[in-house]
Formats: C-alpha cells, sequence, structure tokens
C-alpha cells in the first residue's frame, strides 16, 4: 500500500485527475468495496460512493474490463483539456521501476513527461 499513498499524493500535489482500477476481481475473495472503502482514508472518494476519482474494476489476468479502464484514461485526458498530439510518438523517462522474478506485461513504474 505504500505505493498507493506515494502515487496518491502524487496526483494530488500535481492537481491531476486520478483513476482507480481496482484490480484481481476474478479472485474468489475479491472485495472491491473494502478497497473503496479503504481509499477513503487518504481522502480519495470514488464516483460510487458519491466522490469525483473514477474507479474501474479489472482483472489484469482475465483481461476484464482493460477496455474500460483505456476509455476512462482517454476520457480523463480530455476533459482536462490535454493538449497531446495523438500523431507524434509519445516519449517519456522512466524514473524509477521494478523487476519482478516472473515475466509479466505490467511494470510498475514512475514516469516523467518528455520536455
Amino acid at each position: 500500500m505504500p505505493q498507493t499513498v506515494e502515487a496518491i499524493n502524487h496526483a494530488k500535489a500535481a492537481k491531476v485527475p486520478m483513476i482507480v482500477a481496482i484490480n484481481k476481481i476474478d479472485k474468489p475473495d475479491s472485495r472491491p468495496e473494502r478497497v473503496r472503502t479503504e481509499l477513503l482514508q487518504y481522502e480519495v472518494q470514488v464516483e460510487s460512493l458519491g466522490g469525483e476519482v473514477v474507479d474501474v474494476e479489472v482483472s489484469a489476468k482475465n483481461k476484464t474490463n482493460l477496455d474500460k479502464l483505456l476509455e476512462m484514461i482517454a476520457l480523463a485526458g480530455r476533459t482536462a483539456g490535454s493538449k497531446d498530439n495523438a500523431q507524434r510518438p509519445a516519449e517519456g523517462t522512466v524514473i524509477e521501476a521494478q523487476a519482478r522474478s516472473r515475466p509479466c506485461p505490467w511494470q510498475p513504474c514512475w514516469c516523467s513527461a518528455a520536455p
């Protein structure tokens, strides 16, 4: 959870829209409502609890709702007045990343936009 708290603090400091992806919903003991409730202690209130933060329940393993997550990311960019150029190749700098022992298409990392 320390990485989650750090990400919340960075998003708040940067005053950027936040999207919460609640992962592993494919597991039988999955409790997305618990995640939503725990986020309240960090002053993150998701839409389903009357707040303004978008949350999407996903399963990276089963690829459930990944399309919805991408749609919410694109929507957040448009509503925030993003002035990106979709025709330009993406650029960025990885500030911090973690290596995992098993192959995984998703790796946690902190990125900074290129100048």
